[in-house]
């Protein structure tokens, strides 16, 4: 991470505010030349909260980097109705979320154009694993998800959809690389159902993770690819359209891969495998309803299976 002029977090002005140039170090709000750290080592000790203001914010930069143990949050309000409320001026990448440090973009904008976080440069936004993003907005995710760095090391960082509403939501998957995905329905006040269709693969790097209360209905007539676990505590219903060639959940980790949770995994007449790679083991505790035949897969299942 390459800076020079970085603007450090001290936290000695109003608690939690961005727009207090005495949080800053040097003494100033963050201008569109500032590369911003938010981190422990210049002031604050501790974990803690930085809200961002209503009005825009033009930066170059931000890494978001606490000590181990620690956790640091920034969060884009739900009063900023500005579109983009964020921009990232910089190259290479302009986000960097490490281990501890959650970013939430709660936009209370009523348009998606542009997006509400203006990036200017390709696979720009890092989450590292331990990271978060939580998309808490009902704006468009599709540029920011575009910009998910492959890199390794970001497997176990989370981009989280916890989107606000009663109505449904269609997720863009296919042709897209996540680290890890997390689906909530905490904002929406207990239930949310999440969709996703396309024709091209979705590569999930890390883990997929299905919330309490979420119902997760994928249509693609695509692969999903995960190399990590599937948690399932909502439901995941996995019904692609006919006539395609694909429409396998396949499992490609390297390692030990649990398919678990308190929910159930169910699959369409048009889906296809199964699929546990040669290098996968994976362990079953949930209960899975299978309505194809085609199943070309060898699990290995533990007591608490169905």
């Amino acid at each position: 991470f390459s800076a020079k002029a970085q603007k450090y977090w001290t936290g000695g002005g109003a608690a939690g505010q961005w727009s207090d140039a005495n949080n800053w170090n040097p003494t100033g709000v963050p201008t569109s030349s500032s590369d911003v750290v938010l981190d422990n080592l210049h002031g604050v000790s501790s974990s803690y909260n930085v809200i961002l203001p209503i009005t825009s914010v033009t930066i170059k930069s931000i890494r978001i980097t606490p000590l181990t143990g620690d956790s640091i949050r920034l969060t884009l309000p739900n009063n900023n109705t500005l579109h983009p409320a964020l921009t990232f001026n910089g190259p290479g990448y302009v986000l960097i979320i490490d281990s501890g440090g959650v970013f939430k973009n709660s936009s209370g904008a009523l348009s998606s154009t542009p997006d509400i976080i203006g990036i200017s440069t390709n696979d720009s936004i890092k989450i590292n694993s331990g990271g978060k993003y939580i998309h808490n907005t009902a704006r468009s995710h599709a540029y920011l998800v575009d910009q998910l760095s492959k890199s390794t090391g970001t497997e176990k960082g989370i981009f989280k959809f916890d989107m606000p509403g009663n109505g449904g939501v269609t997720l863009s998957l296919t042709g897209n690389y996540y680290g890890t995905i997390e689906l909530s329905a905490d904002s929406a006040g207990g239930t949310k159902t999440y969709s996703g269709n396309g024709a091209s693969d979705l590569t999930i790097r890390g883990d997929l993770i299905i919330n309490t209360g979420v119902n997760f209905n994928a249509a693609v007539t695509a692969n999903i690819l995960i190399a990590g676990d599937l948690k399932i505590d909502g439901n995941f219903d996995n019904s692609p359209a006919s006539g395609t060639t694909k429409r396998s959940i396949i499992f490609n980790g390297s390692a030990n891969q649990i398919i678990s949770g308190s929910a159930n995994l169910t699959f369409g007449q048009f889906f296809k495998t199964l699929n546990i790679n040669k290098n996968s083991i994976v362990t079953v505790a949930i209960n899975i309803g299978l309505n194809d035949t085609d199943i070309h897969a060898s699990l290995i299942v533990d007591t608490s299976a169905n």
